[in-house]
């Protein structure tokens, strides 16, 4: 039931939020994406996180730290995609954290780490 709304997050993740025709709305636009990082619906949820960290990375960096601790494994893998483009010692220290979980996750998180790079990821990898 939620295919039109994913499709709508999947075009928001990947348009200009200054110089779309929708940055006029940008405001409003933040505020929806924010309230859909916790929709009940994964699939609207880890969407949603892409698009909010888009039109709000200083905003979606909490939400993305935050999904490193779900129990659910979409929202924390969505997190280890996005948590790079913040390169500071609290996010790179979220993403270590998951390194040592079973499957893939540990090669994602060592790549995520990877990404964020510098002395702040040696710091947290020692």
């Amino acid at each position: 039931a939620y295919d039109a709304l994913n499709g709508v997050l999947d075009v928001l993740a990947k348009t200009d939020p200054l110089l779309s025709e929708d940055a006029k709305d940008r405001a409003g636009l933040v505020a929806e994406l924010r309230g859909l990082c916790d929709h009940a619906d994964t699939g609207v949820k880890v969407r949603a996180m892409a698009a909010y960290a888009r039109w709000d990375p200083a905003g979606a960096r909490d939400v993305c730290l935050k999904a490193t601790t779900s129990q659910n494994y979409e929202e924390r893998e969505r997190a280890l995609e996005l948590l790079p483009q913040w390169k500071d010692e609290r996010t790179a220290r979220a993403v270590q954290l998951l390194i040592g979980r079973p499957g893939a996750e540990t090669n994602k998180a060592r790549a995520a780490l990877e990404e964020i790079g510098g002395a702040r990821a040696e710091q947290v990898a020692m």
